[in-house]
């Protein structure tokens, strides 16, 4: 499906809203990068076929409406937005946040994003439309394993990140892997060190664990894993 736009809102009529204090939207279907670790590029793709859509986004109308109804309709002022990487689309993303400021919703959200995909003014958009946490996917703060991954992002954008995600008064979350492919002892410290200089309000902390799917499931003896 090409056109998210053309898919129903989903139908919240069949659960008991008033047990769900937070809510869930997922405005984008897919990724443009290809992580080693992550099957979701592939599994898009296999979906769409091999000249198909990688990503596909809803409309910042289209979003807006499922969140009139959330707030509105269900009383929730509190969500999350699980797309794989909500920052794809710089003006979908300034035209959800303005949208968001000038219906004048008091909510609380947070989303994760790419370093490379962030800016003053796009943080500072997103905190006057209230949301108040950011994640980033970091892995790893060598340039050698971002590079081996697939990242397609270095340690310089990430750290550029953190501090105008903070600069921005916004609260950070970061994830990083332990167990990549050729990193050794001291590049672990080496991104431990990182997390230390920047300070992030959480940090989660995860095994090397391949998806199926994935670069380094499909094929883990080329990459050293058992």
């Amino acid at each position: 499906i090409k056109n998210l736009d053309t898919l129903p809102l989903p139908d919240r009529d069949i659960f008991k809203m008033n047990l769900y204090p937070q809510g869930a939207i997922i405005t984008s279907r897919g990724c443009y990068h290809a992580c080693g670790f992550c099957s979701s590029s592939d599994y898009w793709r296999s979906i769409a076929g091999k000249r198909g859509y990688r990503i596909r986004l809803r409309s910042a109308d289209n979003v807006l409406v499922e969140l009139d109804q959330l707030v509105n309709r269900w009383g929730i002022s509190r969500f999350y937005i699980l797309d794989d990487v909500f920052t794809y689309d710089r003006q979908r993303v300034i035209d959800i946040t303005k949208g968001i400021i000038s219906q004048g919703y008091n909510v609380d959200w947070a989303c994760l994003a790419r370093g490379d995909q962030v800016d003053p003014e796009m943080l500072e958009c997103m905190k006057q439309a209230g949301c108040s946490q950011i994640h980033y996917g970091i892995e790893s703060a060598n340039d050698k394993s971002l590079k081996r991954m697939g990242k397609g992002i270095t340690a310089e954008q990430l750290s550029k990140a953190l501090i105008m995600t903070k600069e921005a008064g916004l609260r950070t979350r970061v994830s990083i892997i332990i167990g990549i492919p050729g990193e050794t002892v001291e590049d672990v410290r080496r991104t431990t060190q990182f997390l230390i200089d920047h300070t992030p309000n959480e940090v989660q902390i995860y095994a090397l664990m391949p998806w199926p799917g994935s670069r380094w499931s499909n094929t883990p003896e080329r990459y050293g894993i058992r």
